[in-house]
């Protein structure tokens, strides 16, 4: 996916992809360039919307495997944003993604339990790689948190991960605001 845009009101999430109500979300050696958004998630957007109960309330799942985003920019979640119950993110590479507004610069997790607190979310992060991501740093704005990674998640595990020269409000590298990280 290169150069892929989405940059009006009305198809604003997910430059190069825009996943919704899918129960499983998988990615597998991917590559996202220089992708854009006008809201959320600059190359890729997975969300559960509440109409599909089922799905919304046992959660969904997001798995990346070998992924690379590189270039990417949005609002919110430069190269990705998901509110997925559990997320799995094994060898991905997120470089110069850019969250202009909000939060995550390379990757957001929302999690499910923001909206249904019996919906605990689970991230793993392993052998990933986030350098110079950003999330606002004006000081314009209150949020900016996590230039390589923000996750709102219960359980949050980050492991064998490099994050270089990221930069955000709250957590240039990393933020995790959770009961459990």
């Amino acid at each position: 996916f290169i150069k892929c845009i989405s940059k009006t009101i009305t198809d604003r999430y997910g430059g190069g992809a825009f996943w919704t109500n899918a129960k499983f979300m998988t990615l597998d050696t991917c590559t996202f360039e220089s992708c854009e958004a006008f809201s959320q998630g600059g190359a890729v957007f997975h969300r559960i919307d509440k109409s599909y109960n089922d799905i919304y309330k046992t959660g969904s799942e997001s798995t990346l495997t070998n992924c690379k985003f590189t270039n990417c920019i949005a609002n919110a979640a430069g190269g990705m944003e998901t509110d997925a119950a559990i997320v799995n993110l094994t060898g991905c590479r997120f470089e110069s993604c850019s969250a202009r507004e909000r939060n995550g610069g390379g990757f957001n997790v929302f999690s499910m339990e923001e909206r249904d607190p019996t919906t605990p979310g689970e991230v793993t992060v392993d052998r990933c790689y986030f350098g110079n991501c950003e999330a606002d740093t004006s000081g314009g704005a209150t949020n900016g948190s996590g230039g390589g990674f923000r996750s709102t998640a219960t359980h949050t595990v980050v492991k064998n991960s490099t994050f270089y020269n990221c930069k955000g409000l709250n957590g240039g590298g990393i933020a995790i605001s959770s009961t459990n990280a």
